[in-house]
């Protein structure tokens, strides 16, 4: 059961990035719709956990060594050719957003400007250099901790809730909103678990899309509910703002877990990369993919998450539906 959980938690930590971590997924995808927004944290948790053990099953079928031969399979050779392309973007872009955004935190924690993000880069790629050892105690380390903070921070919004309005979406109706979410984090999703499906027995590659489709489910849920709780923060980092609700030293102790999140999602993106990258020896590729990506992280962390995020949905939407009808076709 340990390489079971360690890849459930890994799938736990590659989801739960920035911009979950934050709220700003949240708010925009469940919190917005009011209590309907946990009727949809409950549906994208049960297709998370569907589209998790679909992934490792499929990429132990065909043996795949890296992302490219399951968009082949599932797309075709032609239509493939350009997915890879666009996901292998996609992926190396969103290095760049989580190198800037947790140095940007390691900056205000006190190091020099320049220092924040080349100090990211230089520990992902150290610890990307493991391969997946390395992937998969990052996340059995760091992902506890992310998933502890979802709940206490839920305790403290119980607390001490707020007497405000909640202003309720119309469009999209809630139940396509955590439709879209799902397929907007499937690219990921899918080369994160086709790089580790070679360490699960095909007999457990639900089970192990199971639990970490509960875990996803739980922490979409705890973190909705505080944002209800806490009646529309609508800043930058709704759930950083909520975590003022337990002193200085919680919300100090949050913006830490924010950077793990933003770090756990970083390793989830350089290691499938880095399965893509054959031209140089295993353990250099996460350093040099992390330093080629530092010069993005100039542009800063919310002009790169607007410029590019939204692609992630459009993209996920058409994997998702080719996965989950793959045994009809």
């Amino acid at each position: 059961m340990g390489i079971i959980w360690q890849i459930a938690l890994t799938y736990i930590g590659a989801v739960v990035g920035a911009g979950f971590a934050s709220g700003q997924e949240i708010l925009q995808f469940f919190a917005i719709f009011g209590g309907k927004g946990l009727w949809g944290a409950a549906l994208a948790s049960g297709l998370f956990a569907l589209v998790g053990g679909e992934l490792l099953i499929l990429a132990r079928e065909i043996k795949a060594k890296s992302y490219q031969m399951v968009l082949y399979h599932l797309c075709g050779h032609r239509l493939g050719r350009i997915y890879d392309l666009l996901l292998t973007g996609f992926l190396f872009v969103g290095l760049a957003i989580m190198l800037s955004g947790s140095g940007r935190i390691l900056t205000e924690l006190g190091l020099i400007d320049p220092l924040g993000p080349l100090v990211m880069a230089l520990l992902v790629g150290g610890i990307t250099s493991f391969g997946n050892e390395g992937l998969l105690g990052a996340s059995l380390a760091l992902v506890p901790w992310l998933l502890g903070g979802c709940f206490a921070l839920l305790c403290f919004s119980a607390a001490s809730p707020a007497h405000g309005v909640v202003h309720v979406g119309t469009f999209p109706p809630w139940w396509f909103a955590a439709l879209l979410y799902v397929s907007y984090n499937m690219g990921l999703a899918l080369a994160v678990l086709t790089s580790l499906a070679e360490e699960v027995p095909s007999r457990q590659a639900r089970l192990a899309g199971l639990l970490g489709g509960l875990g996803l489910g739980a922490a979409l849920g705890a973190c909705t509910l505080t944002l209800l709780l806490t009646a529309n923060p609508y800043g930058e980092f709704p759930l950083l703002d909520a975590a003022a609700l337990g002193g200085p030293i919680f919300q100090g102790g949050y913006a830490l877990i924010l950077w793990a999140a933003m770090l756990t999602t970083a390793l989830a993106n350089t290691n499938a990369l880095a399965g893509r990258l054959t031209i140089l020896k295993a353990p250099w590729r996460g350093v040099a993919l992390c330093l080629a990506a530092l010069p993005w992280t100039t542009l800063g962390f919310s002009r790169l998450i607007a410029l590019f995020y939204p692609l992630y949905g459009y993209l996920g939407l058409f994997l998702l539906v080719l996965l989950l009808t793959r045994r009809w076709r």
